[in-house]
């Protein structure tokens, strides 16, 4: 069960057009030109809000990533920060693919993610290059790689 969420999954789909307007809405916003529904211009103006928080999401954490790449370092940056996040992200959005949820919804969570997983390759390449730091564990790297198989596991087996 997906949150008390009692939409089949089915019913909770709609088809979109222009990625922002159900085809009811596009046909009352755009087509009939009628503005005053608001039930469909909240419905619209929700999707388009969704979509700049995930174009946002697509470059928060660059200028990070360009810093360190740039100055070959990751002085500063805590592992067990990245680890966490990695971790919240992670369940956040293997939880969202399994339960069917637009991609609206958990989309932003997977771009984080992504770049999360950049700022740990290079936080595992550049360890040890600075003072002070230890090098990077294995069981570092094989328990991400286990907590990504059993958080999508349930996912991947529905393919």
């Amino acid at each position: 069960m997906c949150g008390g969420n009692s939409k089949s999954p089915s019913a909770a789909k709609e088809e979109m057009v222009y990625f922002v307007f159900s085809k009811t809405c596009f046909n009352t916003l755009v087509v009939e030109r009628d503005f005053t529904n608001k039930a469909c211009a909240l419905k619209v103006l929700s999707k388009l809000i969704s979509l700049a928080i995930m174009a946002g999401s697509l470059i928060v954490k660059l200028p990070q990533i360009m810093n360190c790449v740039r100055s070959g370092s990751v002085k500063g940056l805590s592992r067990a920060m990245f680890y966490a996040e990695t971790m919240s992200l992670l369940s956040s959005a293997a939880y969202n693919m399994n339960c069917e949820n637009p991609f609206s919804v958990y989309g932003e969570n997977l771009f984080l993610l992504a770049q999360n997983i950049v700022i740990l390759c290079l936080l595992w390449s550049f360890t040890g290059r600075d003072e002070g730091q230890t090098s990077v564990s294995p069981v570092e790297v094989v328990c991400i790689c286990c907590s990504f198989v059993g958080l999508f596991y349930g996912y991947l087996t529905q393919l």
